[in-house]
């Protein structure tokens, strides 16, 4: 398996044949000090998985902080990989992160693969001028 694109995003759609559109990619929100951020987003990952992967594979997605504590309860996803047209195929994942009110901070997200971190990536939430 190989992560092609991991990242954060306003919103992401997964059509017919595994076509996938990204819009608004982002690694920084700008939040208040009394309500944090409050608009949703998306945590969006597409992996590359070969023929030699085919079978169940348990997927999350994990937010930490700063101090590498987690913030949301990771909700496993399980997936049986078994159609391959070629000699590999892309795997499109997403989820919608909904208003996480998450404080101003530095905050690291993960996918993680059968309980193997793939690709992380930071949020940077910064305080909005007023």
């Amino acid at each position: 398996m190989q992560v092609e694109i991991f990242c954060l995003c306003h919103q992401a759609r997964v059509g017919a044949r595994n076509l996938i559109s990204i819009i608004d990619v982002f690694d920084m929100l700008k939040g208040t000090a009394e309500g944090g951020i409050v608009q949703p987003f998306v945590v969006v990952s597409v992996i590359r998985v070969y023929r030699k992967d085919r079978g169940k594979h348990t997927i999350t997605i994990h937010c930490k902080d700063k101090d590498g504590m987690p913030l949301l309860t990771p909700i496993p996803d399980t997936y049986d990989l078994i159609e391959f047209p070629n000699e590999s195929t892309l795997w499109c994942y997403t989820g919608n992160m909904g208003r996480a009110g998450l404080k101003i901070g530095t905050y690291h997200f993960s996918i993680v693969v059968d309980g193997k971190p793939l690709a992380h990536t930071p949020l940077y939430v910064v305080q909005e001028k007023t």
